[in-house]
């Protein structure tokens, strides 16, 4: 439990800051199914939820192509972002189409973080 759940709840604070809201506001997919309940769009996405699978594995119904994902037949076109579940967790890795590389993007990595330098692109 964090400070702030553990010191309660100030007497006019937001709905959001409740602490038994905090947990679901720093878990992405909570987040995402929070808004649907409440029919608020969403970005398209996919979830692919790969806990307690061996580390490099892929969930059934998981295909990666060089030009797209696709889970359980809904398909994302590259570039994407992916990001964690974890809100806390800000690695965020971008994949690129088979297409742009050797273009512009052809010194750069097929999926780079982008806490971590990567070379200059040319604009």
């Amino acid at each position: 439990m964090n400070v702030v759940q553990s010191r309660g709840v100030c007497s006019n604070a937001h709905a959001f800051m409740h602490p038994r809201v905090q947990d679901v506001l720093l878990d992405r997919r909570l987040v995402y199914r929070k808004l649907k309940e409440h029919n608020i769009p969403v970005p398209t996405h996919i979830i692919v939820e790969r806990d307690g699978l061996p580390e490099g594995s892929d969930p059934e119904g998981f295909v990666e192509d060089p030009d797209y994902v696709q889970f359980n037949g809904q398909r994302i076109n590259k570039p994407f972002v992916e990001k964690p579940c974890d809100g806390e967790n800000h690695n965020i890795y971008i994949y690129y189409p088979a297409s742009m590389v050797g273009s512009a993007l052809a010194d750069a990595c097929i999926c780079t973080p982008l806490d971590q330098p990567t070379k200059s692109l040319p604009t």
